[in-house]
């Protein structure tokens, strides 16, 4: 008996296209988007050519885009390929909000319930940043109240003179801008209040008394809402 390799099976409809016109109205070029939805290069790709891709794929996509829909990408007339040109508002990439993040809860285990959009060129830059809410004057020098700090949770070594979020002891997340020296690391704060002081820890206990959650890279203020 014969046995023929098979080859992956190939779609024949139009999830290629909307894969494809998905990624290039994201602005990310495959690599890019590849590493935002947690695959390779050579699968988005090979998706784009016509292999179907796995529902799990799918589901991951969405959970990280989630301004598209299973429409947008299963639609023959109605997915985003076709409805790409029509006039509707452009659809913009996003990044997930925390309200603030609790003492010991790990950040892939808390529930998101709000998306803000991120600049696309941000977004291909630090694919998986996420959004905290600031609450507090302590750093209103430089975020105002209110703004939402993106976090790049890839870049967690305190380097000095950089704005990172951090729990301290074990308290939910605040953000400060540390300085580090040989012996010591300092949490100062940047308010226009006087009374808001900087925190010194020595350099062996701010392993075990701070936690790093992640480097500040930029920041925006949501648009006031209208009466």
């Amino acid at each position: 008996m014969l046995f023929m390799n098979r080859k992956p099976r190939q779609n024949n409809g139009p999830i290629a296209a909307n894969i494809s016109a998905i990624r290039t109205d994201l602005g990310l070029s495959q690599e890019q988007f590849a590493e935002a939805i947690g695959t390779s290069q050579t699968t988005i790709s090979a998706w784009e050519n016509g292999q179907d891709p796995r529902r799990s794929n799918i589901e991951q996509l969405l959970e990280r885009f989630p301004q598209y829909s299973l429409e947008d990408i299963y639609g023959v007339e109605t997915g985003f390929a076709k409805t790409l040109g029509r006039p509707a508002p452009r659809r913009v990439p996003c990044a997930p909000l925390f309200g603030s993040i609790a003492g010991g809860s790990p950040i892939e285990m808390l529930p998101v319930t709000e998306y803000v959009e991120i600049p696309a060129s941000l977004l291909a830059r630090y694919p998986h940043a996420f959004y905290l809410r600031i609450s507090g004057e302590s750093m209103n020098r430089v975020i105002p109240n209110g703004s939402f700090a993106l976090i790049d949770p890839s870049q967690q070594e305190l380097i000095d003179g950089q704005l990172y979020a951090l729990r301290v002891n074990g308290s939910d997340a605040t953000i400060k801008r540390v300085r580090v020296t040989l012996t010591t690391v300092t949490l100062v704060p940047e308010s226009f209040s006087p009374s808001f002081e900087p925190a010194e820890f020595e350099r062996v206990a701010a392993h075990e008394s701070i936690e790093s959650i992640g480097r500040v890279v930029w920041f925006c203020a949501p648009l006031p809402r209208q009466q």
